[in-house]
């Protein structure tokens, strides 16, 4: 979801873990608001670009099994 004082056509660039970028066109739901749904393929490190603003997501398991008994 995206917040904006901006009107007109919005996209956002969706780059996945391997690098292959996505365009996906952004709908508005409310004056000011939009949003776009994007299947991930894989785990990973994801960044959204849109203009000037970007951000990185990382798309992966709540609890990994590597941090079930960390002991320090």
């Amino acid at each position: 979801t995206r917040r904006t004082l901006g009107t007109g056509a919005r996209e956002v660039v969706v780059t996945a873990p391997d690098g292959s970028e996505t365009a996906l066109a952004l709908r508005e739901v409310a004056p000011g608001q939009y949003e776009a749904v994007y299947e991930a393929p894989a785990m990973g490190l994801y960044r959204l670009a849109e203009g000037e603003i970007e951000t990185v997501i990382a798309l992966g398991p709540a609890s990994p099994r590597e941090f079930e008994e960390t002991i320090a």
